[in-house]
């Protein structure tokens, strides 16, 4: 673990698995390194990414968690969907988007709890793919032009093949985004 942290605090890129999806991960503080997730994804900019957090509390650390977002949290299995929420007016981060929010889901994987936690910060996650192709549930199936631009790769497989469902609650109501 001590390797993962050194490396995302460092400006590194680093893959592993999760309750959904394999995650691209970096700092949400390292504007290089989410620079260079955009590069590996070939993704245009002004698509934000998403944070992973390791719980309720650390969400409402960085971002407006309102009543439709605990109801939905409650509803749902932790992991399994993303809340697009506004950010706290102290909080920047270059991946969130242009009107200060930002996709944030709070994940129940252990690996991703353990590098959350390792770190002190919610983390910049992002599917591993190129923009547009499927997702990747198998360090094993990550391509080569993807696998040779990160620092490090959590071998193993996510616990779903299926990304979140995406909830836009910043307005106010749930918005069913995907």
């Amino acid at each position: 673990m001590d390797q993962i942290k050194n490396i995302i605090k460092n400006n590194g890129i680093v893959i592993f698995p999760t309750d959904t999806v394999l995650a691209l991960a970096c700092s949400p503080y390292s504007d290089e390194a989410i620079d260079k997730i955009y590069q590996i994804k070939q993704r245009e900019r002004n698509k934000p990414l998403a944070l992973l957090v390791s719980s309720i509390e650390q969400l409402e650390q960085i971002a407006i968690l309102n009543e439709v977002g605990h109801k939905l949290l409650s509803e749902h299995s932790a992991g399994s969907i993303t809340l697009i929420c506004k950010l706290k007016p102290d909080v920047k981060f270059s991946c969130a988007a242009e009107n200060n929010t930002i996709g944030v889901r709070i994940t129940t994987h252990p690996v991703a709890i353990s590098i959350i936690n390792a770190i002190n910060s919610p983390i910049v996650a992002t599917s591993v793919n190129l923009s547009g192709e499927e997702s990747i549930t198998d360090s094993a199936l990550i391509p080569e032009i993807i696998r040779k631009q990160v620092d490090y790769v959590a071998e193993g497989k996510s616990d779903s093949a299926r990304p979140s469902k995406i909830f836009d609650i910043s307005g106010g109501d749930a918005v069913l985004l995907r």
